[in-house]
């Protein structure tokens, strides 16, 4: 307990400030263990009301607040973790407060308390007023904009381009912007509208509306704070010009049911001129029998069956926007029905439903929801894995728990073949097969009842009901179509299901088998739906350098496929999410980089949840710095490796070592099932020919070095480890 340490309360190692209220902020991985945290400072709500406050942690946590005002002493715990890794929960656990009464603009003092044993680490706590009806799963973290603390008046913060008056249309967005400098981080910018904090419009760029009459002569301005200090930019004024633009149709949309489309319109329309079937109408013999406003841009039109592929033309008449402009006599749009798209296959997301069991996957499976196709989020994947859409566990984000998935399409062999399926994932999972292309004859072919299993050989892995997570050869026939799908359960903590296939006689060992490849899947989509954007990062020039202690601002240029739009841009550095944008043009910046080289990549995705990855931009922050990728984890570099259990002594270090009778491998070489990071492309087991259990495995690479090495040179590893790894270069450990 952290009571039972002297060095609580008063003498922490380490004093850290986040953004928001989550730990990953300050603490991204899990590299942290055995330590315990305490995180205060006081929370002011914009609007009055009854919220609930939501606790989530890894491992056990308490969260307490001062229902009366800012004062320590009155703090009583409102919600407690007692283990790990749950998600947001709804009203009446430990882990979610009663609904308390706070006041607009009064401060509260909150606190929450964790503690870390081993493996994942993590504490964040959301909120939510009475009467949103977010889910309690897919809540955020408070964002720091709500929170003060006490420090030290310290730091710098200098503004060095001021946010700029704006002339905008009615209905329009318009966008605000600040450009800084400051002396450390975390930098937080909350944007005030007439002197008034804004929920949410926080960041450099922002985007408001769209506008209305009302946001005429508006002023807008950045408080920008770091722990120590806080700066206000100038106000800049927001005037509005009549919207005179006629409302048209952006895009359209079918659906893989044939029986509906969505309709994005170029600005907020009115309710009762959109939701009228009798303002739309079809070619082709098509019929309109409703017409349902999902938001102010965003119409559903419920029509006869569409033609799988078939081209139309979608006509409208006498829709009005805000501004009471109607559309113009000859508006229409063509566009093309849903029919299979090569490449890949379509990943639905249900939120809302708990367990991780095969129990918790039937209920899922019977639920009006799933046969009714009613997907809270659908993405397209181009292989048959769920890390395509869902990269990683979102690093603890409690969106990410307490739903079902499922992954659908074709399997269209391009060889006549006996064939062996596999599946693995986190949590239970089931995989489904048709003797032909229609659902109707899908049967159950393999089956994972719990979490994190290897692709199993056949026979192994029996879940003691009869089921494996490994289906003995199938005979498919070259060039026919195979309807398969899979359905996976997700409680909490770590999330995915991976699908492979082997030819019978192949002897490619199942735990590094590659999974099903999106060149012989296909599904149901509009045209492009699985065409990536395009991405380059475009500011700054490669190889720029920076002071030490001046921001770093990325900007990205991007293109989404026809028929689609961006939503984000995340900027990764050895993987691991950055900064993101979703505003054009989708910078981000960095305070407080350190010295030395960095690598960043900017990865777009677009509507249909599929991405595309930057090509690398290199900066370095200090002294102009050269990169030099010595080795690469990819799919070129071979490493011997002994597994022999034995004690190799010293000599296997040296150069000259004849490693020759040890077996090689790409990298990663490994026999966990899974990473987020890296792809195993080598399985070995943990045990030994005789059977004993290995607890040291020996690796060697050798390369050759023919570049000039200056005065300063460092060396740089990026390994992925577990546990621990001592690392020597021609026998000197480095």
């Amino acid at each position: 307990m952290l009571d039972d340490t002297t060095k609580y309360p008063n003498k922490p190692d380490e004093v850290l400030y986040m953004s928001s209220f989550d730990t990953r902020t300050v603490y991204p991985n899990d590299s942290h263990d055995n330590f315990g945290a305490r995180i205060s400072g006081v929370i002011i709500p914009l609007v009055s009301g009854d919220y609930e406050f939501f606790l989530r942690s890894d491992d056990a946590s308490q969260l307490f607040i001062n229902k009366s005002g800012d004062a320590i002493a009155g703090l009583e715990m409102i919600a407690e973790e007692t283990g790990c890794c749950n998600a947001f929960q709804e009203t009446g656990a430990t882990q979610t407060s009663a609904p308390l009464t706070l006041q607009a603009g009064k401060a509260y003092a909150i606190q929450a308390l964790y503690k870390e044993g081993g493996g994942g680490d993590f504490c964040q706590v959301a909120w939510r007023r009475a009467g949103d009806n977010i889910p309690a799963a897919q809540l955020r973290p408070i964002p720091g904009a709500y929170f003060a603390t006490s420090i030290p008046a310290s730091g710098t913060i200098n503004i060095t381009k001021q946010p700029a008056s704006i002339t905008a249309a009615q209905n329009d967005l318009a966008t605000f912007s600040v450009q800084l400098t400051a002396s450390h981080g975390p930098v937080v910018v909350q944007w005030q509208r007439n002197g008034v904090n804004v929920p949410g419009l926080t960041g450099l760029t922002v985007s408001v509306g769209p506008l209305a009459s009302t946001d005429n002569g508006a002023k807008y301005q950045a408080v920008v704070s770091i722990p120590g200090a806080t700066l206000k930019s100038t106000e800049a004024v927001l005037t509005l010009t009549p919207d005179v633009t006629k409302p048209r149709i952006l895009g359209v949309t079918g659906s893989d049911l044939f029986n509906s489309l969505t309709v994005e319109f170029s600005e907020a329309v009115t309710e009762a001129s959109a939701s009228k079937a009798a303002s739309y109408s079809l070619d082709g013999g098509l019929t309109i029998s409703s017409a349902t406003v999902l938001n102010p841009t965003t119409v559903r039109l419920a029509t006869s069956r569409q033609n799988q592929g078939a081209n139309y033309v979608l006509s409208i008449k006498d829709i009005v926007d805000t501004a009471g402009n109607a559309s113009a006599a000859d508006s229409k749009l063509a566009f093309q029905s849903f029919g299979p798209v090569s490449g890949g296959l379509k990943l639905e997301e249900f939120y809302g439903f708990t367990g991780s069991g095969v129990a918790d996957l039937q209920t899922f499976m019977e639920s009006d929801r799933f046969k009714n196709n009613e997907a809270d989020a659908v993405a397209y994947i181009n292989q048959f894995s769920s890390r395509v859409a869902l990269p990683d566990n979102s690093n603890g984000l409690a969106s990410r728990e307490n739903y079902g998935e499922r992954i659908s399409g074709w399997i269209v062999p391009a060889e006549t073949a006996e064939y062996e399926f596999f599946i693995r994932s986190d949590d239970a999972s089931q995989l489904f097969l048709s003797t032909d292309a229609t659902v109707d004859k899908a049967v159950l072919i393999a089956q994972e009842n719990g979490c994190c299993g290897p692709f199993e050989e056949p026979g192994a892995g029996d879940n003691g009901d009869g089921t494996f997570p490994t289906r003995a050869p199938i005979r498919l026939s070259a060039g026919s179509h195979y309807y398969l799908f899979a359905v996976w359960k997700e409680g909490g903590g770590g999330d995915y299901c991976d699908v492979a296939w082997r030819k019978k006689g192949d002897p490619a060992v199942a735990r590094a088998l590659p999974y099903i490849p999106g060149s012989v899947l296909q599904t149901l989509g509009a045209p492009g739906v699985l065409t990536g954007p395009t991405v380059a990062i475009t500011a700054p020039a490669k190889d720029s350098v920076f002071e030490i202690g001046a921001p770093v601002s990325l900007e990205t240029t991007v293109t989404a496929a026809s028929g689609k739009k961006i939503v984000s841009v995340d900027y990764l550095e050895q993987g691991r999410v950055v900064g993101s944008s979703s505003i054009p043009p989708y910078s981000v910046t960095f305070f407080g980089v350190t010295e030395g080289a960095h690598t960043y990549t900017a990865r777009a995705t677009d509507s249909a949840g599929v991405f595309t990855d930057s090509a690398p931009l290199t900066i370095a922050v200090g002294v102009p710095t050269k990169v030099i990728e010595i080795v690469k984890i990819d799919d070129k570099a071979l490493w011997r490796y002994d597994r022999s259990g034995q004690d190799l002594g010293t000599a296997w270090k040296d150069l000259n070592f004849d490693d020759s009778k040890w077996p090689q491998g790409k990298a990663l070489i490994a026999d966990e099932s899974t990473t987020t990071v890296e792809p195993i492309r080598t399985a070995i087991s943990r045990f030994n020919d005789e059977g004993t259990y290995v607890q040291t495995f020996y690796f060697r690479h050798t390369f050759d070095f023919n570049d000039t090495v200056n005065p300063g040179t460092k060396l740089k590893l990026r390994h992925v480890v577990d546990d621990g790894a001592v690392v020597y270069l021609n026998g000197v450990e480095v």
